[in-house]
């Protein structure tokens, strides 16, 4: 999201009364009151690693509609969108409810650290494949040359290999534990589940 500083300086910029979720969505609306315009890029492709800032369960729920509902009370007060309002905040203590019940009975996945050495196949930016090879065979991990035989894929972004071509790469080959080597980094990050923290590796 880019906005320029003179556009923020004049709506305000983001209201700390939404903790989480909807402050882009109540900036993008005082935007467009201001007599602005939004522009949304629907074929631009990014990486999320999903399940980083919450967990899906009853609290994020809960924070999820109380933002939907703290939007709808702020510009709607009015006919209809009273009874929208009031439905919205029942839904918050419903959704919320159900999935308490949900996590009582839910079985908590087995990590990727917990399950033992993983074959892993790393592809990409080739300097970066050659000493990722070399550091991560004296760990858990059993480097594999085939991609059919391997659980997880590393990419490594460098000069020959950008972050657009892991996406491509990523699209070609699915179903797999997806990890990821920025040119630079320290590091290498990858998120195996929606519902559950990623994976971060020091390097």
């Amino acid at each position: 999201m880019l906005v320029k500083k003179e556009v923020l300086e004049r709506t305000g910029g983001f209201d700390e009364q939404f903790f989480m979720y909807a402050e882009d969505i109540d900036l993008s609306y005082r935007i467009g009151l201001a007599g602005y315009t939004n522009y949304y890029i629907a074929d631009a492709t990014i990486i999320h690693f999903k399940g980083e800032s919450t967990r899906k369960d009853a609290r994020h729920v809960k924070l999820f509609y109380k933002a939907m509902s703290q939007f709808t009370h702020k510009y709607f007060k009015q006919g209809l969108a009273v009874l929208f309002a009031f439905l919205m905040d029942f839904a918050i203590g419903f959704g919320a409810a159900v999935m308490a019940l949900l996590q009582l009975f839910k079985r908590e996945p087995k990590t990727p650290s917990a399950e033992g050495t993983r074959a892993t196949y790393i592809m990409g930016d080739p300097q970066a494949v050659t000493k990722l090879k070399e550091r991560l065979a004296a760990g858990k991990r059993r480097i594999v040359e085939n991609p059919e035989m391997a659980r997880e894929i590393l990419f490594c972004e460098g000069m020959d290999f950008s972050f657009k071509r892991i996406i491509e790469e990523m699209r070609k080959r699915p179903g797999f534990i997806y990890l990821i080597h920025a040119s630079g980094s320290g590091c290498i990050v990858g998120s195996h589940s929606g519902n559950e923290k990623g994976e971060l590796i020091i390097l």
